[in-house]
């Protein structure tokens, strides 16, 4: 049923989302949000799906999106300065609104994914469109909320199985908005510093691709923060793994 997300953005008054769509079914959000900005959609539009056929993650991978269980969103940001940490900034809300719901600690997996008790729980996939010094952009964030069982290998789990209830959709979406922008307004030395508290792994050994090191923390320029042997290496792409 989608008709908790539609009341929920009828209802709510944050900037982000007053103008949306929701849908049943869709290939993937992010391709409804482009298609809708080059439609004249203005900032700030919000695409919802209950279901998506084709989401995408991170890394070209796919995002799996059941019916009637979870959050599917992207969000348009027209006419946006390029911070490099911004997907860091949204996992910052989102890892916020995960514990105001009543999650135990939420942490970041650089430089993309939301952890509950070292679960992924939420991704983050930022695309861009250049406009010389500013760009516009869509956000996509997809968050794990009532779905009950996950497949071993996904090493995932759910607002629901880490809070031991259900949660309504569309309260979590309308507290994400909420929250979403401030958070893109954050500096990347605000986003580094908030960092230090949430970083998942910090201070453990981890491999990036094919490197490993101790993670150190995360730069205000976005960067991965690694001590390789007796040097700090500084990263901006990568896959991490622990």
């Amino acid at each position: 049923m989608i008709a908790d997300l539609e009341r929920a953005l009828a209802d709510h008054g944050a900037p982000l989302g007053r103008s949306h769509e929701v849908h049943g079914e869709a290939a993937s959000t992010m391709d409804l949000a482009w298609a809708a900005l080059a439609a004249g959609a203005p900032d700030g539009h919000v695409v919802v799906a209950d279901h998506q056929t084709a989401g995408r993650g991170s890394h070209g991978r796919t995002w799996e999106s059941p019916a009637g269980s979870d959050l599917y969103f992207s969000v348009i940001l027209r006419e946006r300065p390029l911070r490099p940490t911004m997907t860091l900034a949204v996992a910052l809300a989102v890892a916020d609104v995960l514990e105001s719901r009543g999650a135990p600690r939420a942490t970041v997996k650089w430089p993309n994914d939301v952890l509950l008790q070292d679960r992924k729980t939420a991704g983050i996939l930022c695309e861009s469109r250049s406009r010389g010094r500013q760009a516009d952009l869509v956000v996509g964030i997809g968050v794990n909320v009532n779905r009950a069982r996950f497949d071993a290998e996904l090493e995932a789990t759910s607002l629901r199985l880490a809070t031991g209830r259900e949660h309504d959709r569309g309260a979590v979406l309308v507290e994400l908005l909420g929250r979403l922008g401030p958070a893109l307004e954050r500096s990347g030395d605000a986003v580094a510093h908030a960092l230090d508290a949430r970083l998942a792994w910090r201070g453990e050994e981890v491999c990036l691709d094919q490197t490993v090191g101790t993670l150190l923390g995360v730069a205000p320029t976005g960067a991965l923060r690694l001590r390789v042997g007796a040097t700090e290496r500084h990263f901006h792409a990568g896959r991490l793994t622990h």
